[in-house]
């Protein structure tokens, strides 16, 4: 019993500081779209949630380095700030423009794995990222990676220069965070913790929050050919938080449309999973609808043969063939 309170009280802490990290990006989306009023509510929001922990400097340099500022008069954003966007492709912005040359593609999985890794990786572990053999060499070409992605990120950096955007202490590589304005993956990961959070309580107290999270979740991580056979463990516990706010929609939303629409969303992140469409099948049966249960049934058939060469257990065939 004491193992459990203080597991729900560490929970507790845990979702405010992610309820400040999320309040900063509904912020900087309000500000965005020139509602100054619904941003400084939410920055109100965001604020008031960071000020109970002292150790937010250590634990999320990334959060503490855009609240801190904020605190004061309102001031005109500093320039050389990046915009990372990569559920359903790689995007990165700097000051709001697109960079789209890039030279040294293994550059692209440098900035990457530096930013699914906020504390940084060592040179050997970030040399395995590139497909690379830890040895002396591979580390050697690592360094030319690294000088890449900073020529990309500040074209005037001058030679022997620090970077203002990837560190190295000792071994270690590190992006600089206070130079990140926003990156997706945080964004869904934190919201997706809020949702498990309500999930647990009444479901119409959670509708908010899930269909929130789950509008963040743009798609697959890094989605791209030269980049998607990389950060599969990554990827898969995306799309495994992802489905779960898709199918918990389906099960718990009041509006019949809205849960299948929740259902339908489950079978496109995951359209190999049978689960799913079992779940979507069933909900046609709830509702009266043999014939679309049976459709959802062949689309799982073709799904499974076009993506693991396998057909659907017995057990959903019965009665829908």
């Amino acid at each position: 019993a004491a193992l459990d309170e203080a597991a729900t009280a560490a929970e507790a802490l845990g979702a405010r500081l992610l309820l400040a990290r999320v309040g900063l990006y509904a912020a900087s989306a309000r500000l965005r779209a020139g509602d100054a009023a619904a941003a400084r509510q939410a920055l109100d929001g965001a604020l008031n949630a960071a000020q109970a922990f002292p150790f937010l400097r250590r634990e999320d340099p990334l959060l503490w380095s855009q609240l801190t500022p904020l605190e004061g008069p309102a001031a005109a954003p500093a320039a050389g700030h990046l915009t990372l966007a990569f559920l359903g492709g790689f995007g990165v912005e700097l000051d709001g423009v697109p960079l789209t040359r890039w030279p040294r593609k293994k550059a692209r999985a440098v900035l990457a794995a530096l930013a699914l890794h906020p504390r940084g990786l060592d040179a050997v572990a970030l040399a395995e990222v590139l497909d690379e053999e830890p040895a002396p060499t591979t580390v050697k070409a690592l360094q030319i990676e690294i000088s890449s992605l900073r020529r990309i990120l500040e074209p005037d950096l001058a030679a022997g220069r620090p970077s203002r955007y990837v560190v190295q202490e000792g071994s270690r590589y590190t992006l600089v965070w206070d130079k990140v304005a926003l990156f997706d993956v945080r964004a869904f990961e934190a919201a997706a913790v809020l949702a498990r959070t309500a999930m647990r309580g009444e479901p119409a107290g959670a509708l908010g929050p899930v269909t929130a999270a789950l509008a963040l979740y743009g798609g697959e991580l890094l989605d791209e050919d030269k980049l998607r056979a990389r950060f599969e463990p990554e990827r898969q516990g995306l799309r495994r938080a992802a489905l779960d706010l898709a199918v918990w929609l389906g099960a718990h939303h009041p509006d019949p449309r809205a849960a299948e629409a929740g259902l339908r969303r489950a079978v496109a992140i995951a359209p190999a999973d049978e689960e799913v469409y079992r779940e979507l099948a069933a909900f046609h049966i709830r509702q009266g609808e043999p014939e679309r249960a049976r459709q959802v049934y062949w689309d799982c058939r073709k799904a499974l043969k076009l993506h693991l060469g396998t057909s659907p257990s017995a057990e959903f065939a019965a009665g829908m063939v």
